[in-house]
C-alpha cells in the first residue's frame, strides 16, 4: 500500500474544517430558529447546502487517494484506517488518527445539534397551525343555505361575525 501520508493529512484537515463551518451553522441555524428569523435561517440553508458539496468533494478526493494508493481494485472495497495509518511514520499516523477522531466528535455534535433544530422546527410549526387554526375555523359558517351548528372545536373568532 503506497498512500501519501501528507495528502491524506490535508485533506482530513480540511474536512474536519468543513464539518466544523457545519457545526457553526447549524448553532446559528438553532439561534436563528428560536428567534423566528425565517430569512437568517434561509441563509444558512444556503451555506449547507454549499458546504455539503464542499464536504462530499473532499469525501471523494480522500477515498480516491486511498483507493489509488492501496490494493484493491473497486472503490466497493473497504479500507479500514488502521490498516491505513499502519503504512504511515508515527507522527503522521497519530495525526491522522486524531483528526479522525476530531472529525466523528464534531459529527457526533453535528447530528445532535441537526436533532435539536428539527424538534424546534416542529414546535414552531405545530405552534403556527394551532394559531392558524384558532384564528380561521376550517369550516364556512358565514353564508350558506343550512343553518351550520356550532363547531366543536372553540376558534378564538367567530366567522360568522
Amino acid at each position: 500500500m503506497k498512500i501519501d501520508a501528507v495528502a491524506l493529512v490535508n485533506i482530513l484537515k480540511s474536512e474536519k474544517e468543513a464539518y466544523q463551518e457545519l457545526l457553526d451553522l447549524a448553532q446559528k441555524e438553532r439561534e436563528l430558529i428560536i428567534e423566528g428569523d425565517t430569512e437568517g435561517v434561509l441563509g444558512v440553508v444556503r451555506a449547507t447546502e454549499h458546504l455539503m458539496f464542499v464536504v462530499r468533494d473532499l469525501e471523494d478526493k480522500r477515498l480516491a487517494l486511498i483507493y489509488k494508493g492501496s490494493d484493491f481494485n473497486s472503490p466497493r472495497q473497504t479500507v479500514d484506517f488502521s490498516s491505513v495509518a499502519k503504512t504511515f511514520d508515527t507522527q503522521t499516523a497519530g495525526e491522522a488518527k486524531l483528526l479522525k477522531d476530531e472529525i466523528r466528535s464534531i459529527i457526533k455534535d453535528l447530528s445532535e445539534t441537526n436533532e435539536t433544530n428539527a424538534g424546534l422546527l416542529k414546535r414552531k410549526i405545530g405552534y403556527v397551525d394551532f394559531m392558524l387554526g384558532a384564528l380561521f375555523p376550517d369550516d364556512n359558517p358565514v353564508y350558506g343555505m343550512k343553518p351550520n351548528p356550532q363547531s366543536s372545536s372553540p376558534k378564538l373568532f367567530d366567522g360568522r361575525a
